[in-house]
């Protein structure tokens, strides 16, 4: 997981170089992957991290799949002070927003 994300850059290349995707769909196949990418993520923060109280245990019950190497490296992103002052920022906008919506991430005009 971590190590996709350390070679992002080069993921176009893979691609490229293993399926033939045609031009005018690369936009929605790394979007596509984009999304993917992110709900598994947000899966993972809620069924992995927030329902258990100490990274002990988030070990103990982490994914077969999730190496233990890379989920102790997403434990201590989600631990940092960097992640923790991101999420409250973005909890504080979304509070802001004036017509909430669950469209996205992008504030939509009505």
């Amino acid at each position: 997981m971590i190590s996709l994300i350390r070679h992002l850059n080069e993921f176009p290349k893979y691609f490229k170089g293993k399926y033939g995707i045609p031009g005018a769909a690369k936009k929605w196949v790394f979007e596509s992957i984009q999304n993917a990418w992110g709900k598994y993520k947000n899966q993972l923060f809620n069924d992995h991290y927030k329902a258990y109280e100490n990274d002990e245990l988030r070990m103990e019950k982490r994914l077969v799949d999730v190496p233990e190497s890379q989920f102790r490296d997403l434990l201590n992103y989600w631990n940092s002070d960097a992640y923790k002052k991101m999420s409250q920022t973005n909890t504080e906008n979304r509070k802001k927003l004036k017509y909430p919506h669950t469209a996205g991430e992008k504030e939509r005009n009505f």
